[in-house]
């Protein structure tokens, strides 16, 4: 309860008259979905139709288009569940090929790191369930200092966290790295 999984997936689609749905749900104990605003794939159900990008005509010659998901485990789950459905009538024709679906405990990684006269902003993947500090190296090469700039980060509901580095720092580079505490 409270971790976060990153899913992926690849696709290749090409439907008409209509939608199919691909949906990630966690399911309780019983077996029932739990109606959680952040439980599904991209914040909701994942409707295609039309063409993928790239479309040629053929699965064969055609590139899978990745698509990326985050879904913050809810109070109660025990199951993960991936359904594939038509999203709509039974007139809606064509193929959806999904591929290599992957799911993994979210990891801190940084996402970005701007600079404006503020400051330096580090934005990570972050768990509202868990607490991250923010190091700081001027090098990475052996042996490794990192000095911790915050500690007892509380994670988000919006799954990202943001810190300002507002130090001005000696020299021409350093390096960031966000820790899991």
């Amino acid at each position: 309860v409270g971790d976060v999984l990153d899913a992926q997936l690849f696709r290749i689609y090409s439907v008409t008259n209509g939608a199919m749905r691909f949906t990630m749900r966690f399911l309780d104990s019983f077996g029932f979905d739990l109606e959680d605003g952040l439980n599904q794939f991209l914040a909701g159900d994942e409707l295609v139709g039309g063409q993928s990008p790239g479309w040629t005509g053929s699965i064969a010659t055609s590139p899978f288009e990745r698509v990326t998901g985050r879904l913050l485990v809810p109070t109660d789950a025990k199951t993960l569940r991936f359904n594939f459905a038509s999203g709509g009538s039974g007139s809606v024709k064509g193929l959806l090929v999904v591929d290599d679906v992957s799911v993994r405990i979210s990891r801190p990684d940084i996402t970005s790191i701007t600079s404006d006269i503020s400051g330096k902003t580090i934005t990570w993947l972050s768990m509202p369930s868990k607490l991250y500090t923010v190091q700081f190296a001027t090098n990475v090469s052996s042996p490794i200092f990192w000095s911790p700039l915050v500690t007892n980060v509380a994670g988000h509901l919006s799954l990202t966290n943001t810190y300002l580095d507002s130090v001005v720092r000696a020299g021409t580079a350093g390096f960031y790295r966000v820790v899991q505490q």
